[in-house]
């Protein structure tokens, strides 16, 4: 299953000596050992565009599972929080994914053809840490 998608996120996953796993042709995750034996799992998933020349790779790590909030909904205070958090946040952000359900995701975007592997660490390692952090914060280790 080689692609471009792969070979370019095998190669900053090399020099990073990180361990990844190909769950499939548009997605590949990446499992962190976190502080006091946490653990927090960070997908990179490929976008591809028509012409092949402006696909789009996110990496994102899920939280939590919002659909099985009361109302689907995460309340005033904490959109909030997050939203001033996303002011902070140069290379990643919060935002909801309805892949699968709908989850809050710690997650960042950037042009496979232009990704270099300092802005692949940044966000990777960045995701991680903003999704293992509030996790810890709400008591759960879900993700």
């Amino acid at each position: 299953m080689s692609n471009k998608f792969h070979e370019i996120i095998t190669k900053h996953a090399d020099a990073l000596d990180l361990n990844i796993h190909y769950d499939n042709e548009h997605m590949i995750s990446v499992m962190f050992n976190m502080e006091g034996g946490r653990s927090q799992r960070v997908v990179v998933m490929h976008h591809p565009s028509e012409s092949g020349n402006s696909d789009i790779v996110e990496i994102a790590s899920a939280v939590l599972d919002v659909s099985s909030m009361p109302d689907q909904m995460l309340g005033t205070s904490m959109a909030l929080r997050l939203l001033r958090e996303n002011d902070k946040s140069l290379c990643a952000g919060w935002a909801l994914d309805k892949v699968g359900g709908c989850h809050l995701v710690a997650m960042g975007n950037w042009w496979l053809d232009d990704l270099d592997t300092e802005e692949f660490a940044t966000t990777l390692y960045g995701v991680a840490q903003m999704a293992d952090g509030l996790e810890s914060q709400l008591g759960v280790d879900n993700f």
